[in-house]
């Protein structure tokens, strides 16, 4: 109830302050309730673009310093983010997002780990193919380009850009696995802002 209610407040002023478009939202719209959208991240409200956009509600992986404000915590927990200490693998943070998913519900999740202050794309990391292979849900890519300029600004508009499902059939303990997939994913994500 909350989530729906803090979406439903946030979507007009979105769309007012941050204009967006969305190509490709039938790929997110046919895969239900339970799916992982996987993005790249290029300004603090990536998040919120990705809940406005979904009918579903997305329990997020966010950096756990956002946590650390006690105003932030208590949104972000009624939200249903998942805080990840960031640096090395968070085995914490991948059990309750595998457990979120594994409950029916959708996560999303940022395959570079941190936000790009150029807007070129970072070095993606393993988790989002690790808890997509362990759980076995669908990934939907997603790309968020904003338009003419490099840096998501006020009152300039955004694409957001949606691939097509995909299922990540990979042995979760062969490292070489995860890391390659995550690599397609990541090629999968950059080709949406090309085309």
């Amino acid at each position: 109830m909350f989530y729906k209610i803090v979406r439903k407040i946030f979507t007009p002023l979105l769309r007012f302050f941050f204009p967006f478009e969305v190509a490709g939202k039938e790929n997110l719209d046919k895969v239900g309730k339970n799916f992982m959208l996987c993005s790249n991240h290029v300004s603090y409200i990536d998040a919120l673009f990705l809940a406005v956009i979904s009918n579903e509600k997305i329990n997020f992986l966010a950096k756990k310093e956002l946590f650390d404000n006690p105003v932030f915590n208590f949104l972000f927990k009624n939200l249903g983010a998942i805080p990840v200490r960031r640096g090395k693998g968070d085995k914490l943070a991948i059990l309750e997002a595998e457990k979120i998913l594994n409950s029916g519900q959708a996560i999303g999740i940022f395959i570079e780990g941190t936000r790009s202050t150029t807007g070129e794309f970072l070095k993606p990391h393993l988790g989002a193919a690790l808890i997509a292979s362990r759980t076995g849900v669908k990934v939907v890519p997603a790309c968020i380009t904003p338009i003419k300029t490099k840096q998501i600004r006020i009152f300039r508009k955004t694409l957001i850009k949606l691939g097509k499902p995909l299922v990540l059939e990979i042995n979760p303990e062969v490292r070489r696995e995860i890391s390659l997939a995550t690599h397609k994913l990541m090629e999968i994500i950059k080709k949406l802002k090309s085309t």
